[in-house]
């Protein structure tokens, strides 16, 4: 007999049970099931993103599994905020004051769009995003930065306005911030939620460098919703340009990037990996190996299964690189740079309807079967 149990017969089972049994069960199998890992691009072939969970070494990639993805970005594709307990947060970030953004669960293609933010400037200079989960009170979050330009010479107000989504109220509220880092955090898509927290890389703006220099690692805790700072290693002469960040299991790591001399543009030849290896503690920080790619790195993505490093080449090829044997594998797929992205993965129930211990409403008399349906498309 097949072990298969058909989707619709699972629509019809999940849709029976207690409201309470399901978000136990999701809880448990989120955080007992071995991490998948989600990778996102956009292919020039398809022209459109293209997400795949996949479960095996990546130098293979034969084992994949590609999401239905039902969103059509502005621009050609959507900014990843973040991930947490298999919810997606999206953000499309074409237009400041209208944006979407979007709280998905690919698992059961359930979706949220949010309410629009309200704080806003006439004359907004940026705003950055984060998204995580509130353990302690069992709750997603979404937190916005908004900074302002303070006169007609586009100086950065270094303090900004923060408000908070909370997914259970389905509302943005505003929090004060007397404590807030004296840093600008970047716009550029880096952030990492850990430990409880979003992390950011901030720099101190300056009229005589434009290169975004005199760097920290900026937090903000989603329980206690404040800012804290955090050393990065003992990097100098970087550009906020030059540094990424990416979780690794319960570690925090840090790329830095090595640009070629040679150039006068912003070219890197190589890119080394930095773990911090007792978390919160700057000495810790630990350089591990460094990658040299002959074309280019174009970006690091992070660490895949097996001791792997995966990374996009500056012509957009996606490779994998073997950090024992110092191989590299092709793995037959190209895509504008920037879109790259790889996300932990894990499957939950999360955003389903009736569940009103997660989105604080009533359960419904009638569940749409629309949200059910398969959630793989291979």
């Amino acid at each position: 007999m097949s072990s298969h149990i058909d989707q619709e017969i699972l629509t019809e089972i999940l849709k029976r049970l207690p409201a309470k049994f399901l978000v136990q069960l999701s809880t448990r199998t989120s955080s007992s099931s071995t991490a998948k890992l989600m990778l996102r691009h956009y292919s020039w072939a398809h022209k459109k993103e293209i997400y795949t969970v996949n479960s095996s070494s990546m130098s293979s990639f034969d084992q994949y599994q590609e999401l239905v993805f039902p969103f059509k970005s502005y621009s050609q594709y959507f900014e990843i905020v973040g991930s947490c307990n298999g919810i997606l947060c999206l953000s499309d970030t074409y237009r400041l004051n209208s944006h979407t953004i979007i709280l998905w669960n690919p698992t059961i293609r359930k979706s949220i769009t949010l309410p629009l933010p309200s704080v806003s400037f006439d004359q907004i200079y940026m705003f950055v995003l984060g998204f995580g989960c509130d353990d302690k009170r069992n709750e997603y979050k979404v937190v916005r930065i908004v900074y302002r330009v303070m006169d007609n010479k586009c100086r950065v107000d270094i303090t900004p306005q923060v408000e908070v989504y909370e997914l259970s109220l389905d509302a943005w509220r505003s929090i004060r911030i007397d404590a807030a880092p004296q840093y600008v955090i970047s716009e550029l898509p880096v952030r990492v939620f850990l430990k409880g927290s979003v992390h950011w890389i901030g720099y101190i703006p300056s009229e005589e460098d434009s290169d975004f220099r005199d760097l920290s690692l900026v937090l903000f805790d989603m329980n206690k919703e404040v800012f804290r700072e955090m050393k990065l290693p003992g990097v100098t002469g970087l550009s906020v340009l030059d540094l990424s960040i990416f979780g690794s299991g319960n570690l925090l790591s840090l790329i830095q990037y090595n640009r070629h001399t040679r150039s006068q543009w912003i070219q890197y030849g190589s890119c080394s990996i930095w773990v911090m290896k007792d978390y919160g503690k700057v000495e810790s920080w630990t350089k591990q190996f460094t990658v040299d790619l002959q074309g280019g790195v174009g970006k690091a993505l992070g660490l895949g299964n097996n001791a792997e490093m995966l990374l996009v080449k500056s012509s957009g090829e996606l490779v994998s690189y073997d950090i024992e044997n110092q191989k590299i594998s092709h793995l037959g797929i190209k895509g504008i740079v920037s879109s790259f992205h790889l996300e932990t993965y894990s499957e939950t129930l999360v955003l389903l309807d009736g569940i009103n211990e997660i989105l604080g409403h009533k359960i419904p008399e009638n569940c749409s079967d629309s949200h059910l349906e398969g959630a793989y498309e291979r």
